[in-house]
């Protein structure tokens, strides 16, 4: 026997397709804010998260803990 857990009978919400990109703008639209960790985040998610005016420590090459600090406080 299996014990692989079973897979959602579809691949929609609401009747609404999901995939990577809707199930990070619904997570997007409930967060207090978004903390950019690569480089290479989908052009589509940078739009929602401006559009949103959702606050962003956006991606600078490195983990610098004091400035994930500062932006935890401004929320």
């Amino acid at each position: 026997t299996s014990r692989r857990p079973k897979r959602w009978p579809s691949k929609s919400i609401a009747g609404r397709p999901v995939d990577f990109t809707a199930l990070a703008k619904l997570a997007l639209a409930h967060s207090d804010g978004v903390i950019i960790h690569t480089e290479t985040v989908a052009q589509e998610l940078l739009d929602f998260i401006e559009e949103n005016k959702i606050p962003c420590l956006p991606y600078e090459g490195s983990f610098d803990v004091d400035k994930y600090a500062e932006f935890y406080k401004t929320l």
